[in-house]
């Protein structure tokens, strides 16, 4: 990790990545995207994500991959929706109830692939 990601808050992380997490999740929701918004969709969830795996716990940081695979699924890119997915799987939780919901949200991605 560099010195700059080192100096900077936890809190700072944190404020940010939920501020990115929400303004992917805006344009995730719109009935209709420009490639504009689909440019900003596919760099505020990858921020968010980043910001996560600074200042998060594994369930936030999981959330981030699955996130990222999400806007993916709505580019209907499958390889890297599956990549996404398989990263967010790969993250080892350790809380039951935790696991299964990001399953559950998983699935919901794979069986609309």
């Amino acid at each position: 990790m560099s010195q700059v990601n080192q100096d900077k808050p936890k809190h700072d992380h944190r404020g940010l990545a939920a501020k990115m997490f929400n303004s992917t999740r805006t344009i995730m929701d719109l009935d209709t995207i420009t490639s504009e918004q689909i440019d900003e969709m596919i760099h505020t969830a990858h921020a968010s994500a980043y910001h996560w795996l600074q200042a998060g716990n594994l369930i936030i940081q999981a959330r981030g991959h699955w996130q990222i695979s999400r806007a993916y699924r709505l580019l209907n890119n499958r390889e890297l929706t599956q990549q996404y997915i398989n990263q967010a799987l790969s993250i080892p939780i350790s809380e039951k109830e935790t696991r299964e919901l990001l399953e559950s949200d998983l699935a919901t991605i794979c069986t609309a692939s």
